[in-house]
């Protein structure tokens, strides 16, 4: 009998060992853009400057200018910048 009990309480915590998860190993939310700061024609974000999207511009010209928001994009590290310009640059 107290071999049963014996046996019943290893498995129980082996059971319940298994079922605790790992910590640290939470996926995260996968961002699609971070926020910066136009800077003359192009976007600042961390002090790192990232091109325009075609057809979008960080110039007054266009309609934006130095510190409007612009959003860098964690797929292609191009910009969506506030002003509408006529830049013939990358698309993707």
């Amino acid at each position: 009998m107290k071999l049963f009990a014996v046996a019943f309480a290893i498995a129980t915590s082996a059971v319940m060992v298994m079922a605790a998860p790992a910590p640290g190993n939470q996926l995260e939310p996968r961002v699609e853009s971070l926020p910066g700061t136009c800077n003359g024609t192009r976007c600042n974000l961390g002090g790192s400057h990232y091109d325009c999207y075609r057809g979008t511009s960080c110039t007054e010209q266009a309609g934006a200018g130095d510190g409007w928001r612009c959003d860098v994009s964690t797929m292609t590290t191009l910009a969506t910048c506030p002003g509408k310009g006529n830049y013939d640059g990358p698309t993707s």
